[in-house]
């Protein structure tokens, strides 16, 4: 019987929100927190294409709401649309290509602070927002390629995978 990659995606995006909140809570080298279900929903929208992205984006968003108790139909609207949105762009373009994934990964984050900056703009200043935008994207583009390889080996069916 094989498993589903939807029900893979939920596994991976479950443990790295409870890596997320408890061992990665505290910014990392002082920068930014990392956002490791976004990864797995960016990681996952490279390789399944737009419904697994959209999906995972999905999850991403309630995941990251609901744990942050901030505003989670933000957090959904601003993590499900970069993801889908590079889903359905993954057709064009090689996602094994060495900087595909650091590069998406940037600009999906720097697309998800500003969907976030314009659905709640009095939260924090936007002088924050650039800072925090770029420093985010920085760190989530250091730390797509590990969660991409994982991604890769356990999402993909066995048939599929590049390392079966």
């Amino acid at each position: 019987m094989q498993i589903s990659p939807f029900w893979r995606v939920a596994f991976l995006m479950i443990l790295a929100h409870a890596l997320q909140t408890t061992w990665l809570s505290a910014p990392l080298f002082g920068l930014a927190r990392p956002d490791l279900s976004f990864l797995v929903a960016l990681s996952s929208a490279l390789l399944g294409g737009f419904e697994v992205g959209a999906v995972s984006g999905i999850a991403a968003g309630l995941l990251g709401g609901l744990g942050a108790a901030w505003h989670p139909g933000s957090f959904l609207i601003s993590r499900a649309i970069p993801a889908a949105g590079l889903g359905a762009l993954s057709t064009r373009f090689s996602a094994w290509h060495p900087v595909a994934p650091p590069a998406c990964a940037f600009a999906a984050t720097l697309g998800c602070d500003a969907l976030f900056f314009l659905i709640s703009p009095t939260d924090f200043s936007p002088s924050w927002w650039i800072n925090h935008a770029i420093t985010t994207g920085i760190l989530h583009a250091a730390l797509i390629w590990p969660v991409f390889l994982l991604v890769a080996r356990v999402v993909k069916p066995s048939q599929r995978s590049l390392f079966a």
